[in-house]
C-alpha cells in the first residue's frame, strides 16, 4: 500500500504523537508499504522536506485566517493567512496527485484537518481519522467553527481510530453517527527497549516523572505531594525528564519548597534516555489531570517498574492492575501513595510488574491492526 499520513506535529518535537506517527511509519515501511509523512511547518524555522528514519516527511504552512490573529496583534499573519492556505492546499494536492496514496491517514484533527478535508473531496482517496487526545476533549470545545471540522471531518472519514475506549466514547458524544466506523488502538511501546535499557545513574533512589512540562500533566500536584512525603522517604529524589512552557514555573515551585537538592529536571530526552531512566527508578508517578492513553505508564510497566496513576482518561483501561496504583488527584493521597509504593518497593524482592502479557502493546501488533483499518477503508470505496 502507499500510505500518506497526516500529523498536526512530528519529530524533532516529542509527545504521544509523535511517538505514535514515528512507531507506525517504521513498521509500516518494515513490511514494504510506501510511507509519506505531511506536517505542520510552524514554526517556519523547521525545513519543508527531509527524510527522518528513512520517510519522507513533507512541511506545509496549514494556516486559516482568523479574527485571533487581529486580537494577538498579528496583522500581517492575518492579511497574509488566505494566501498561504490556498498555498498550503496547492502544495498538498500536488504532493498527493505525484504520491498517489491509496489511503490518507489524518493523525489529530487540528488545522491540517480542513486542508484534508478537501483533499479527500477533490481526489476521493479514501482516509482514515486517527483521534489521539485534545482533539476530542479540547479543540470541539473552543469555537463553533472547531466542533463544525470535528464533526465534518468523522462524517467523511471511511474509517475512525481513537487511542483508548475513554476517547472513543468522547468521540462519539460529539459525533454519535460515527458508532459504526470507530475502532480503538491502543498505543504501543517498544517492548525491547524498555526491558533491557541500562538503568539510569543517580546517586540517590529517585521516583522518575515523564512528559512535556504543561498544566495537564500535573506535575505540579507531583511536587506538592512530594514536599509532603519526604520527611518520611530521605534520602529519595524526584527526577523529572521533559521540557515545556511550565517549566520556569516547576522551578520556583521547587525552590519555594526548599527541594532544589532532592527534585531535578532533566530537560528533553530521547527515548533511550526516557528508557535508561524508567530503568533505573523506584516507580514511575504519572500525575496527569488529562490523559487519553498514556504511554509513559505503559512504557513503565515494560521496564518492569510500577505506575502511580490518577483514575483519568485511559489509564484505567490498562494501568489499573497490582502494584500499580490508581489514586485520586488529591495532594495528600499522592503523598500517602508515594511513601507505601517506596515502602512496597523496599520490601520487595521482586520488583517485576504483575501485569498481562504486553505484546498486544507492541508497535509491530499496532501497525497490524491500522493495515486492517486502511484495507476496510480502502474496500469501502472500491466498485
Amino acid at each position: 500500500m502507499r500510505i500518506l499520513l497526516v500529523t498536526a506535529r512530528y519529530l524533532p518535537y516529542s509527545g504521544g504523537l509523535e511517538t505514535v506517527v514515528a512507531n507506525l511509519a517504521r513498521e509500516l515501511k518494515q513490511r514494504g508499504h510506501s510511507v509519506r509523512i505531511v506536517t505542520n511547518r510552524i514554526p517556519r524555522g523547521l525545513k519543508s522536506k527531509e527524510v527522518i528514519h528513512g520517510v519522507d516527511v513533507h512541511r506545509l504552512p496549514f494556516i486559516l485566517p482568523s479574527l485571533a490573529f487581529i486580537r494577538e496583534k498579528r496583522v500581517m499573519l492575518f492579511l497574509l493567512a488566505p494566501l498561504v492556505s490556498i498555498m498550503a492546499l496547492l502544495a498538498l494536492y500536488r504532493l498527493v496527485r505525484a504520491f498517489k496514496p491509496d489511503v490518507i491517514n489524518l493523525h489529530y484533527v487540528g488545522a491540517q484537518a480542513i486542508f484534508v478535508l478537501a483533499i479527500g473531496w477533490i481526489t476521493r482517496v479514501p482516509n482514515v481519522v486517527s483521534l489521539h487526545g485534545g482533539d476530542v476533549d479540547g479543540e470541539p470545545y473552543q469555537s463553533s467553527f472547531k466542533r463544525w471540522r470535528f464533526a465534518k471531518v468523522l462524517m467523511r472519514a471511511h474509517a475512525i481510530t481513537a487511542c483508548s475506549k475513554w476517547l472513543a466514547n468522547k468521540a462519539l458524544d460529539l459525533y454519535p453517527a460515527g458508532a459504526s466506523k470507530i475502532r480503538v488502538i491502543y498505543n504501543g511501546v517498544n517492548l525491547d527497549l524498555f526491558r533491557s535499557a541500562e538503568p539510569h545513574r543517580h546517586d540517590r533512589p529517585y521516583i522518575a516523572a515523564i512528559g512535556q512540562l504543561v498544566p495537564h500533566k500535573g506535575f505540579d500536584l507531583l511536587i506538592d505531594a512530594f514536599s509532603i512525603a519526604s520527611p518520611g522517604i530521605t534520602g529519595v529524589h524526584l527526577l523529572i525528564a521533559g521540557d515545556g512552557e511550565m517549566r520556569q514555573a516547576l522551578e520556583g515551585q521547587v525552590e519555594r519548597l526548599g527541594l532544589a537538592n532532592s527534585v531535578h529536571f532533566l530537560g528533553a530526552c530521547s527515548e533511550q534516555k526516557v528508557a535508561s531512566v524508567i530503568r533505573g527508578c523506584e516507580f514511575v508517578a504519572m500525575p496527569s489531570r488529562r490523559e487519553p492513553f498514556g504511554i509513559v505508564a505503559l512504557e513503565a510497566m515494560a521496564a518492569g517498574k510500577s505506575v502511580l496513576v490518577g483514575p483519568v482518561g485511559g489509564l484505567e483501561e490498562f494501568a489499573a492492575s497490582l502494584p500499580n496504583r490508581v489514586v485520586p488527584l488529591v495532594v495528600t493521597e499522592w503523598a500517602q501513595a508515594v511513601m507505601e509504593l517506596l515502602c512496597a518497593r523496599k520490601n520487595a524482592a521482586d520488583n517485576a510488574v504483575a501485569v498481562k502479557d504486553l505484546r498486544e502493546f507492541s508497535w509491530d501488533r499496532v501497525c497490524l491492526n491500522y493495515i486492517e483499518v486502511y484495507r476496510c477503508a480502502i474496500d469501502s470505496v472500491s466498485p
